[in-house]
């Protein structure tokens, strides 16, 4: 019985990860929609892309999920992860190592994987490189008010 229970369990946050790509996708698509900015053409920069914060293995990884769908709906894709091997990342969009640089006439930053690096960005200094200042948190690392303070449009798993 027990035993039963436990496999709902993690049939059911299996199926919520699955899912989460799908969602940020979302949320982005709304976020530029406010922008009136369309995903195609749009120049998305994708922090993090391996499965766990500060460690570089891509394996399992739902942020190639959601690279995937925005690479079939025209975006221009860059990719910043300094733990993964230079190389791996090619085939999903441009790679850069410096945040900054990437950031430089981007239309949305989507934080995918919380490393150290992504937590301590300066957002002035983020949204002065940015074309449009959208923000799409998928870690929620960020404070949703200060973000929106600074004049992002702010969009967060989990957030209002």
């Amino acid at each position: 019985e027990e035993l039963g229970y436990h496999s709902k369990v993690i049939t059911a946050g299996r199926a919520v990860n699955d899912y989460m790509p799908l969602h940020v996708f979302e949320l982005l698509v709304d976020a530029l929609n406010e922008c009136e900015r369309a995903v195609k053409n749009s120049k998305v920069v994708v922090l993090g892309f391996s499965y766990k914060e500060n460690v570089g293995d891509a394996r399992e990884s739902p942020v190639e999920v959601f690279v995937e769908e925005l690479g079939k709906k025209g975006a221009c894709v860059w990719i910043v992860d300094p733990y993964i091997e230079d190389g791996y990342l090619d085939r999903y969009g441009k790679v850069e190592k410096d945040v900054y640089k990437a950031l430089e006439g981007a239309d949305a930053l989507v934080l995918m994987t919380a490393h150290r690096e992504f937590r301590e960005l300066d957002l002035r200094k983020v949204k002065e490189r940015m074309r449009t200042s959208i923000m799409v948190d998928g870690r929620r690392v960020f404070d949703r008010d200060v973000v929106r303070r600074l004049g992002f449009e702010y969009r967060g798993v989990g957030a209002e």
